[in-house]
């Protein structure tokens, strides 16, 4: 099976598509879009908390305290999805399948939590080789434990809501998302004496609900008999050791550059200015999980009915681009008044730099969805090719322009490195596709000519 969706459809076609209730309600019915809002639901509960949160943070803290804090707490995503060993993406692939289910669950808790404790000590240890900037960390003994303790909590956290998505129940995801809610008013009440410690503890604290939220209340209601307890099963982890591994390596290489970007910034530009690059790369990069919902989705119909594959994938485009768009748009009205709400000094340093990853969110829904297909497809190799190539351009684009135009010298990285690759699959696509059509044709000249 080839990947070859229609690009003719129009955006009166898509429209169509909801224009009757009952075909709305059919729609909600199915798994592949109840699932799909639930987890775009998931996506603007956390982008709005994220939002509110560094609002309040930006008024209470100083822009030191949040360009630390923002750097530290990238550095703790970045080293959690370490952690993850690419075992969240296959309880997602396997899960559906499994007939020892708890025993997988475990496994994969077990091992991110070993791990995140791992690459943690590992980060601490050679801070003054990565970042300096954030030698503070390991030196303050409250922040060091801060985050170590954040770490296998993200880490869990991302593998408990993988595996609501496997079992198409995604709204305990939703639901779970909730409680984090809590650390935008704990922000403020640990504002006065803990400062960089207050914005890394109201996250942890948060966060630690949630999961065990997760764990002791939401994972039992979907997993009768299930407990959370330390468990290895061998066999497992060494059947899907290639795909996990090479899905985990492409998922570092397509977030390398939100976790780089801000140490790169930090170290570069200095922490002020890292806290008006991170304000508006969390709002820019927030309209990316918008085909990132969705395409999970897709991943999770895709492995339960390979045979709807194609089906699957350009209704995940179609309804991708449907959202996207309009989105798109009402980010370059209110880009403006919204970083103004955190100081006039992060809407003149951070304007463009907005705007510009808000238009880089057009070609990443394209290459999110076609990877989540070869995902489905096991083509791990492809899979890794691509998130390389997205990565190193981002990344080397990134590290020459941001000397030269400050933080927007990464969003246009960014940009031109999903633009890139982007053009050079659809026209790989084009080109196939016109190959199929010309040995159609040469068949049908033949059967003709018989």
């Amino acid at each position: 099976m080839r990947f070859i969706p229609s690009f003719t459809f129009s955006i009166a076609e898509i429209l169509s598509t909801f224009a009757s209730w009952q075909k709305l309600r059919r729609h909600m019915a199915s798994p592949f879009y109840k699932n799909a809002y639930y987890m775009l639901a998931n996506s603007g509960v956390a982008a709005l908390t994220g939002f509110f949160f560094w609002l309040v943070s930006a008024r209470f803290y100083t822009a030191r305290d949040v360009g630390l804090a923002s750097a530290t707490l990238s550095s703790v995503v970045f080293l959690a999805s370490i952690a993850d060993m690419g075992l969240s993406i296959s309880l997602i692939r396997f899960l559906p399948s499994a007939t020892n289910r708890l025993s997988l669950i475990n496994t994969s808790f077990t091992v991110g939590v070993l791990a995140s404790f791992l690459a943690g000590a590992i980060f601490l240890t050679g801070l003054n080789l990565w970042s300096p900037a954030l030698l503070l960390v390991r030196e303050n003994p409250l922040l060091a434990s801060l985050f170590l303790l954040l770490l296998p909590l993200s880490a869990v956290s991302v593998m408990g809501d993988r595996v609501f998505i496997a079992l198409r129940i995604a709204k305990y995801g939703f639901i779970r998302h909730l409680l984090i809610i809590l650390e935008i008013p704990l922000a403020v009440a640990l504002v006065s004496w803990l400062h960089v410690a207050g914005i890394l503890m109201a996250a942890g604290i948060a966060v630690g609900l949630s999961v065990a939220f997760s764990l002791f209340v939401l994972l039992p209601r979907i997993q009768r008999g299930y407990f959370p307890w330390p468990g290895l099963q061998r066999e497992y982890l060494k059947q899907t050791f290639g795909y996990s591994m090479g899905n985990h390596v492409s998922f570092l290489l397509l977030g390398a550059p939100g976790w780089i970007f801000p140490l790169l910034v930090v170290n570069l530009l200095g922490p002020e200015q890292n806290a008006y690059f991170y304000i508006s790369w969390t709002i820019g990069v927030t309209l990316a999980a918008i085909p990132s919902a969705i395409s999970y989705s897709f991943f999770a119909e895709g492995s339960h009915d390979e045979n709807g594959l194609l089906h699957f994938a350009t209704s995940a485009l179609k309804l991708s681009l449907l959202l996207v768009v309009p989105a798109i748009a009402v980010i370059f009205v209110v880009s403006n008044r919204l970083l103004l709400l955190f100081g006039r000094a992060y809407s003149e340093e951070g304007l463009l730099l907005l705007r510009v990853l808000a238009l880089s969110t057009l070609p990443g829904t394209f290459n999110t969805v076609y990877l989540t297909y070869r995902r489905v497809t096991k083509e791990v190799g492809l899979v890794l090719g691509i998130s390389g190539a997205i990565a190193l351009l981002s990344l080397v684009a990134g590290y020459l322009l941001v000397p030269r135009l400050g933080v927007l010298g990464a969003g246009l990285g960014y940009l031109g490195a999903q633009t890139v690759v982007a053009l050079w699959l659809g026209a790989n696509l084009y080109v196939r596709n016109l190959s199929a059509r010309g040995h159609k044709t040469e068949k049908v000249e033949e059967n003709v000519r018989r």
